[in-house]
């Protein structure tokens, strides 16, 4: 299980446009990660998932893009 959940970070990392992903659980630790991303901030990212969750009932999970530009 672990190769594929890391062949998964990999392949999603590997897009345009993509320099991280992380793997959180829903307590927000971080499972895996891959590429340029903090782990330490995956109690932040959980968050910030859960409230999107919130925003309109669905029965898919919502999708949620961090963008950013570093100076």
């Amino acid at each position: 299980m672990e190769a594929k959940l890391s062949e998964s970070l990999a392949r999603l990392s590997s897009k345009p446009k993509v320099t991280g992903v992380q793997c959180i659980d829903s307590d927000g630790l971080c499972i895996a990660s891959h590429g340029a991303v903090n782990d330490q901030t995956s109690g932040i990212l959980s968050s910030i998932y859960r409230h999107a969750a919130g925003i309109e009932e669905s029965t898919e999970p919502p999708v949620v893009v961090i963008e950013y530009e570093s100076k």
